[in-house]
C-alpha cells in the first residue's frame, strides 16, 4: 500500500530566495544591493501593509487577546532596547500557538512575514549610518511572551554576492558552524589571523621534541667515534645560535649542556699543544696526524663555544638572566673539571670579575667554582693565574668590592709553604756540607771533575724522574700566591684606617687568621698595631670589632707566641662585649650578615686568650672573663648560644682549676682589688662579687641541656 505525499503550498524559487536572503540581511550577515527592487516593492505596498495591521490589531482586540509591554517602574529601558508593538504581537501570537481560534480568520501568514521584514529593512537603514548594526540574539521566554534581544556589533565589509537560493543559504551556514566550533575549542582568531594558545603550546612542544631527536643523534652519533665525527660537534656547537624562538630558553640550554658534557669527556688531562707548518711539512705516522686533527678539532670547538657563552657573561643585564646564568655555570663547570685546559686561562679571565656582580647567584657560583679550582690545584699554576685577576680587579675598583673577592683565598693551600720552608732549610744544609769539601774539589783532576758533572746530569734526572722538578715549581708557584694575597689583605687594612669601613674587612680578617702562619714575624709588630688602633678607634661595626680582635689573638695564640706584645687593648674591648652579645645576635640576625655567629667569634677569643695562652695570663684576669661569661649565659636568650658559653666556660675551668674553684666557693672571702691588670676599674667590680651565683638559675631551665651545662661547670667543685 502507497503512501500518498501531501502537497504544501508551493511558493515560487525567487520567493524562497528573496526570504532566505532577508534572513540573513536581517541578521547583519548580508548587505541589501543598492538599488534593491525588493525595498522599491516595500516602499509601493506601505499603506496597504499598514492597513492590514490596523484591521489585524482591531480584529485580536475583539478575541480579547492583549499585548502589554509591561515595563518595572525602578527600571530604566533605554529607547533602543525597546521593542516595537508589531514584534511582540508578532512573537505573542507564534508563542500562543499556530490554532486558527487564537489567529482569526482574516490572518494571513504572510502579511506578517512581509510586515518582518519591511521592518527589518527599515531598521537596516537606520543604522546604516552609524556604521554599526544589529545581530539578533536567542529569545527569551517569559510569561508575558517571548523577548527578542538584538546586540550591536561593528559594521564588517563582506563581499557582495550575486548567488541566490539555496547555494548561498549553505555557503553561509557552513561558515557559521566553522566559527562555532572554533568558539567551542576556545581559540581566538582576529582579522590578522593570530594563533591560539593551545596551537602554539602544541608548536612549542613539536619544536622541542624535534630539537632532542636533533641533538641526541648528533651525540651519540659523536660518541661512537669522537676522532672521525668532530664535524658532529661543530653541528652541535653551530646550533646554539640556531634554536628555535619558541624554545629559545630550554633550547639553548639543551644544546650548551650537550656540548659541555662533550668536551668535557674528550679533552685530555694535559694541555694540547700547539702544532706548527713546519711540524705538518714533517713526515709522521698516520695515527700522530690523527691525533693532531682531533687535538686541533677540540680546541677550534671549545674556542667557538666559549665565544658564544662570552658574549652572555661579559654583559652585567644578561648574565643575570636564566640564560646567562646557564653559560657561566657551563663554564664553570668545564673550569673545575679540566683546569690543566688551554683555555683555563681565558675562562678564569671570563669568570673572576663576576664575584663582584651585583646577584648573590652570580657571585656563588662563581665563587664556588674558584675556591674548588684553588683546593685541587697541586701545581698552584691556575692559583697564580687567579690571584692575579683579583688583585687586579681589586686594584681597579680602589678596593671597593664584594667580599666574595678575597673570601676566594680562604681556600687557597698555602700549607705547601711550610714544606718549602723546611725543603730550604735541608737545601741550607747541603750546601754548607759542600762549602767543607771545596778545598777538596779544587784538588781533583780535570778527569774526575768531568766525573762530578756526569753524576750531577744523572742526579737531576732522577730528580725529575721523582718529580722533584715539579715540587720546585708548586713552591715557587704558591710563594708568589702569598705575596700577592697578604698584598691584598694588608691593603685592605691600611684603607680602612686610612678612608673608613671597607667591606672587605671581614673576609681580609679571616684570611689572616687562616694564614698568620705564613706571615714573617718582622711585620707582626706593624700588623698587631694597626688592628689595636682600629678597634681603639670606634669606627667598627660590632661584628667586625670582635673579627678584628679575633684575628689578634690567633697571631699571638700562633706564631707570634714568642712576642713580647701585650694584648691589654683587645682584652679590655672583648671584655666590654661580653655585656652586649645578645644586642650583637639580634643586629647580626637583622642584618642577614654572612660568617660565624657573635656568640662564637666571642667564645672563640675566649678559648685563644685563656687557654691557648694560660701561662701568660693572670688569676683576676681568668676570674673577670669567667664572671662576665657567666651573666652572658644567663643573658642571652638563644638555648645554642647559651649551652656554647657554658661549654666555653667548663674548658677555662679545666685549664685553670684552683682559680675558678674560688669563684665557686661561697665561703672563701675575697680580699678587694683596686684595679684589674689590662681591665680597669669595672672588672675589679665584678671579681668582687664573690661567687658566680648566675649558674644557680640556670639549673632550673626549661632546656635540659642547658641545665646539664650549667650543672657541668658547678659540681667542678
Amino acid at each position: 500500500m502507497s503512501k500518498t505525499k501531501t502537497k504544501g503550498r508551493s511558493i515560487s524559487r525567487v520567493k524562497r530566495g528573496n526570504q532566505k536572503r532577508n534572513k540573513l540581511i536581517k541578521k547583519g550577515k548580508l548587505k541589501p544591493k543598492s538599488h534593491s527592487p525588493f525595498v522599491a516593492a516595500q516602499a509601493a505596498k506601505g499603506a496597504e501593509n499598514r492597513a492590514k495591521k490596523d484591521r489585524a490589531k482591531k480584529k485580536n482586540q475583539d478575541n480579547g487577546v492583549k499585548v502589554r509591554m509591561e515595563v518595572e517602574e525602578d527600571v530604566e529601558v533605554p529607547e533602543e532596547d525597546m521593542m516595537d508593538e508589531d514584534d511582540a504581537l508578532m512573537l505573542h501570537r507564534l508563542s500562543k500557538g499556530k490554532g486558527a481560534a487564537v489567529r482569526g480568520d482574516s490572518y494571513d501568514e504572510d502579511d506578517d512575514l512581509a510586515d518582518m521584514e519591511e521592518e527589518a529593512v527599515k531598521r537596516y537603514e537606520e543604522r546604516r549610518g552609524t556604521g554599526k548594526v544589529e545581530r539578533a540574539l536567542l529569545p527569551t521566554k517569559t510569561k508575558e511572551g517571548v523577548h527578542m534581544k538584538t546586540v550591536e556589533v561593528e559594521d564588517k565589509e563582506e563581499e557582495d554576492s550575486d548567488e541566490e537560493g539555496e547555494d548561498e543559504e549553505e555557503a553561509m551556514d557552513d561558515q557559521e558552524d566553522e566559527e562555532d566550533g572554533e568558539q567551542d575549542d576556545g581559540l581566538v582568531l582576529d582579522g590578522q589571523g593570530s594563533k591560539s594558545v593551545v596551537s602554539l603550546l602544541a608548536e612549542r612542544e613539536e619544536a622541542l621534541a624535534k630539537l632532542k631527536l636533533r641533538v641526541g643523534t648528533l651525540a651519540s652519533n659523536f660518541v661512537e667515534a669522537p676522532e672521525e665525527r668532530m664535524h658532529q660537534l661543530d653541528k652541535l656547537v653551530k646550533m646554539i645560535d640556531a634554536v628555535p624562538v619558541q624554545i629559545k630558553g630550554v633550547g639553548f640550554k639543551l644544546v650548551v649542556t650537550t656540548v659541555i658534557e662533550l668536551l668535557k669527556d674528550i679533552i685530555p688531562s694535559y694541555p694540547i699543544s700547539a702544532h706548527s707548518q713546519q711540524d705538518s711539512q714533517v713526515m709522521q705516522k698516520k695515527e700522530t696526524l690523527r691525533l693532531q686533527k682531533f687535538e686541533g678539532g677540540i680546541l677550534s670547538s671549545a674556542k667557538s663555544v666559549l665565544v658564544k657563552l662570552e658574549k652572555l657573561i661579559k654583559v652585567p643585564h644578561t648574565v643575570t638572566t636564566p640564560c646567562g646564568l646557564h653559560a657561566l655555570r657551563s663554564a664553570c663547570d668545564l673550569l673545575v673539571t679540566h683546569p690543566q685546559f688551554n683555555y683555563s686561562q681565558n675562562i678564569l679571565k671570563l669568570v673572576v670579575p663576576a664575584m663582584d656582580s651585583p646577584s648573590a647567584a652570580v657571585r656563588s657560583t662563581v665563587l664556588s667554582a674558584v675556591q674548588q679550582v684553588f683546593r685541587e690545584d697541586k701545581r698552584g699554576e691556575s692559583t697564580l693565574v687567579a690571584a692575579r685577576y683579583i688583585r687586579g680587579h681589586v686594584k681597579a675598583r680602589r678596593y671597593r668590592c664584594r667580599p666574595e673577592m678575597v673570601e676566594a683565598f680562604l681556600a687557597v693551600r698555602l700549607s705547601y709553604i711550610e714544606r718549602a720552608l723546611a725543603d730550604k732549610q735541608e737545601e741550607r744544609e747541603r750546601e754548607e756540607a759542600k762549602k767543607k769539601t771545596r778545598k777538596g774539589r779544587e784538588e781533583m783532576s780535570k778527569r774526575e771533575r768531568k766525573r762530578q758533572r756526569q753524576l750531577k746530569k744523572v742526579e737531576r734526572e732522577m730528580l725529575e724522574a721523582r718529580g722533584e722538578e715539579a715540587k720546585e715549581v708548586r713552591n715557587r708557584n704558591y710563594t708568589e700566591v702569598s705575596k700577592i694575597i697578604f698584598e691584598i689583605l694588608f691593603r685592605v687594612i691600611k684603607s680602612v684606617e686610612e678612608h673608613g669601613m671597607n667591606r672587605l674587612l671581614p673576609a681580609a680578617l679571616r684570611c689572616i687568621s687562616a694564614f698568620c702562619h705564613t706571615i714573617n714575624v718582622d711585620f707582626f709588630d706593624d700588623l698587631l698595631k694597626v688592628m689595636s688602633d682600629l678597634v681603639k678607634g670606634g669606627t667598627l661595626k660590632r661584628g667586625d670589632e670582635l673579627l678584628c680582635i679575633k684575628t689578634a689573638f690567633d697571631v699571638l695564640s700562633g706564631p707570634g707566641e714568642f712576642l713580647t706584645y701585650d694584648p691589654g687593648n683587645f682584652s679590655r674591648a672583648l671584655f666590654q662585649h661580653l655585656p652586649q652579645l645578645t644586642a650583637h645576635t639580634s643586629a647580626w640576625k637583622k642584618d642577614g650578615e654572612i660568617g660565624q655567629r657573635p656568640v662564637s667569634v666571642a667564645c672563640a677569643i675566649v678559648k685563644k686568650m685563656l687557654v691557648a695562652r694560660k701561662r701568660l695570663v693572670s688569676k683576676d684576669l681568668v676570674q673577670c672573663f669567667a664572671k662576665g661569661m657567666a651573666k652572658a649565659s644567663l643573658q642571652l636568650e638563644d638555648e645554642g648560644d647559651q649551652i656554647e658559653v657554658l661549654s666555653t666556660l667548663d674548658e677555662v675551668r679545666r685549664s685553670h682549676v684552683a682559680t675558678f674553684a674560688s669563684l665557686l666557693d661561697t665561703e672563701e672571702e675575697q680580699v678587694p682589688l683596686a684595679s684589674v691588670a689590662g681591665l680597669g676599674i669595672g672588672a675589679a667590680k665584678q671579681v668582687n662579687s664573690f661567687s658566680m651565683w648566675e649558674l644557680k638559675p640556670m639549673l632550673r631551665h626549661s632546656s635540659r641541656e642547658v641545665a646539664l651545662a650549667a650543672a657541668k661547670v658547678l659540681n667542678s667543685k
